[in-house]
This record gives C-alpha cells, sequence and structure tokens, in this order.
C-alpha cells in the first residue's frame, strides 16, 4: 500500500484521538504484517489496529463476521466516538458489507479504499470459467470479487462517511490482456472509484 499518499488523506476529525480508532484492514492472501509500515504512520497520530482476517480462505461473510468481533471488542473496551477503516483490495469490500450494520455506520467517520475491487474484477471472472469448479472452493473469496457477485451485494456508501480511493497504474504483463483500461494488474482503475469518494488518487 501506497503510504504516503494514504497519508494524504485526512484521518484528522473532530474527535480526539482518544476517541477515535483506525483499523486497518488487509487484503486478500495476506495478513496484518503486511500493514505494518501503514500501521506505524498512522500511529504517530491515531490509535491503530491492524486486523487480521482469513480472506484467503474464508467467505466474506465469515470474514465480516471477524471483523465485527475485533470491532465491537475494541469499541467496548475503550471511549471510542470516532471508527476510521483503511482497507486493501478484499479487505474493502468486507469494510464496505460490514458498513451495513447500522450501529458500526453510524460511528463510521472514514474509509480509505487503496485498490479496492469495488465493482469486481475481470480476473475474479476469469477464474470462475477458466479453474475447474472443485478447485475453486479452494479459495473463497475469489467468487465473491466477480463483478455480477460484488452488484448482488447491494453496497452503498452512507453520505455521512468520507470514502477516498487509491488506484494503482502499473499493470503486469501476464494479465494486461485481460483489462480494457488502467490497471494495477489485478484491479482496473474504473473498479475501484466510486462516485461518493471525496479523494481519488491514481498512483504508478
Amino acid at each position: 500500500m501506497q503510504v504516503q499518499v494514504v497519508w494524504r488523506f485526512s484521518l484528522n476529525f473532530s474527535a480526539s484521538p482518544n476517541e477515535s480508532v483506525v483499523f486497518i484492514v488487509h487484503g486478500f492472501r495476506s495478513d496484518s504484517s503486511s500493514v505494518n509500515q501503514m500501521a506505524r504512520v498512522l500511529t504517530t497520530q491515531h490509535r491503530v489496529f491492524p486486523v487480521d482476517l482469513d480472506i484467503t480462505f474464508q467467505n466474506l461473510r465469515s470474514c465480516v463476521t471477524q471483523l465485527m468481533d475485533v470491532v465491537c471488542r475494541v469499541v467496548n473496551d475503550h471511549p471510542i466516538r470516532r471508527i476510521h477503516f483503511v482497507a486493501h483490495s478484499t479487505g474493502g469490500i468486507v469494510v464496505r458489507m460490514l458498513l451495513k450494520i447500522t450501529a458500526i455506520s453510524d460511528k463510521t467517520a472514514a474509509c480509505v479504499f487503496v485498490a479496492v475491487p469495488n465493482n469486481g474484477t475481470v480476473l475474479a471472472d476469469a477464474h470462475q470459467i477458466v479453474v475447474p469448479e472443485p478447485l475453486r472452493g479452494l479459495h473463497k473469496p475469489i467468487a465473491s470479487l466477480t463483478r455480477d457477485f460484488v452488484q448482488s451485494l447491494d453496497l452503498e456508501c452512507p453520505p455521512h462517511i468520507a470514502f477516498g480511493g487509491i488506484a494503482g497504474l502499473k499493470s503486469w504483463r501476464t494479465t494486461r490482456a485481460a483489462f480494457r483500461g488502467p490497471n494495477d494488474g489485478v484491479v482496473a482503475v474504473s473498479s475501484v472509484y466510486l462516485d461518493e469518494m471525496v479523494d481519488f488518487v491514481q498512483v504508478p
């Protein structure tokens, strides 16, 4: 994740650092160690909790439950007024699914999405076609990242939450032919972007 670019997105809201918290959610085939640098930067001004989810093998609804448990535990243990999320890749879809829970959404002030396939990804579509059905279950989240499935989730952006997006432009030679526009090799820039975003950055 691009630490310097995320720093551009202001997380300095009305709540004091002691009353707000930033949850950092990793992406597919990763864990909280992948966001250590991000956590170190944000910790200088915020209370930060990197979250470990089983995004590689569990379906996304299970990951939502895992994230909800962490968020509720932190909120219950601290006098939290405002929640912020920084999420990478598939972790952003998990966050958006979590925001359907009003009690959490109402406390959320901002979300920064880094390379999140908000509109699905063509690679997930291809995976469901090319990979034999018995093998698709090995990485359950991929089925949840097809363009049709993400659209079926009917995810919304609550108007009181400030959304920001960061999309990569460095494509991969092995996947370049699958995309029709700028992409980071996995997710198209157009899939990261949401109309509700108050800021959107594209990085090489």
